[in-house]
């Protein structure tokens, strides 16, 4: 008799586990993870409203890490792309120097231009910009305000062809900011045209004290860059501050880090994760600011790229994709309450 009674009781225990399990399956918000293909030479996003991953071979193939499907899937078998990315447009480069600008955030588009040498570059809504093997800049486009020129042209025209900015460094990075443009230089130093930090410039100027600066990222309304020290630094521009133009305090030791429209993802040199930004779990406007905390469960990353809605942390065998949901009310109210632990609660 008294086995019976315990075997009904551990039938209970192992039927409310199992509903509490199911539980945490179906609401809570689950990392996905994808093979690392060593072929790839770079990742990078699509504005195309997919919020997947792609990467890059050598010989143009594109991967695709589809996260609503759970698996990498080859959507260019063979080109010769080597460099796509950008905010709003998709900007695609040739081996052979062609230009393309797709509107629609894919890997077609329009033909722009011709840049020998051409090998990245970046785009918005508004202008683009080139960079070539020798280091030089090319940029192109409209004009964001009457107040600024993004272009660094030295006036407030829009230019319809590329136009080469003379500058006396070499050039590895460009960022297309809405409201500004940046430039890295090989020397660690960030030059820029437009609207940053309340100030205004028609041509590229250099900023102070910038000699120590190893990566530039940008949203609508704030410019980051990434020190040598592992220090980012979030700089205002346009009508509006975003989340990390007010203080980056603790988001430091930093190696490598992403930015989309409302947040910011790094990794330190430990490996560990950092997420800082809007907390998706509360809407009431300037108090819905996380200033940096740790990203549970995430260990020896590598490298990090974010869409609005997802963050993908290369690691070493495998690429680990984060949704950050903020539209689904179930998985907001569980996870607002903390009932499971969510990796990005602190």
């Amino acid at each position: 008799m008294m086995d019976k009674i315990k075997n009904k009781k551990a039938l209970k225990v192992l039927i409310a586990i199992l509903v509490l399990i199911f539980i945490y399956n179906l609401f809570n918000v689950k990392n996905i993870h994808f093979e690392k293909m060593d072929d790839i030479i770079f990742y990078s996003s699509l504005p195309d409203g997919t919020e997947n991953l792609y990467g890059l071979t050598g010989s143009g193939k594109i991967y695709c890490f589809n996260y609503k499907k759970g698996k990498v899937e080859v959507v260019v078998e063979e080109s010769d792309i080597i460099y796509f990315g950008g905010r709003e447009r998709s900007l695609i480069i040739y081996s052979d120097g062609s230009i393309y600008i797709d509107e629609t955030g894919g890997l077609e588009g329009n033909y722009i231009g011709e840049i020998e040498g051409a090998i990245s570059g970046d785009a918005s809504a508004y202008h683009a910009a080139i960079i070539t093997a020798k280091g030089e800049v090319y940029i192109c486009g409209k004009n964001s305000s009457e107040n600024s020129n993004i272009l660094g042209s030295g006036n407030r025209y829009e230019l319809d062809e590329f136009q080469l900015i003379e500058l006396s460094e070499k050039v590895v990075k460009v960022d297309c900011g809405l409201f500004n443009t940046l430039l890295l230089t090989e020397n660690g130093g960030l030059y820029w045209s437009g609207d940053l930090m309340d100030k205004y410039t028609y041509t590229f100027k250099k900023h102070e004290e910038s000699e120590d600066i190893i990566d530039i990222h940008s949203n609508d309304y704030t410019s980051f860059v990434l020190h040598k020290d592992g220090d980012v630094t979030g700089f205002g521009s346009g009508s509006d501050f975003c989340f990390l133009a007010v203080d980056t305090h603790g988001f430091n030791n930093i190696i490598s880090f992403s930015v989309s429209a409302n947040n910011a993802i790094g990794i330190n040199n430990k490996g560990e994760l950092f997420y800082c930004g809007d907390d998706i779990y509360n809407t009431n406007g300037l108090n819905n600011i996380l200033y940096p905390q740790k990203l549970k469960g995430i260990r020896k990353a590598k490298e990090v790229y974010c869409s609005d809605m997802n963050a993908y942390v290369i690691q070493k065998n495998k690429i680990t994709c984060i949704p950050l949901d903020k539209e689904n009310r179930l998985k907001k109210f569980i996870n607002y309450y903390n009932i499971f632990a969510p990796h990005y609660k602190g």
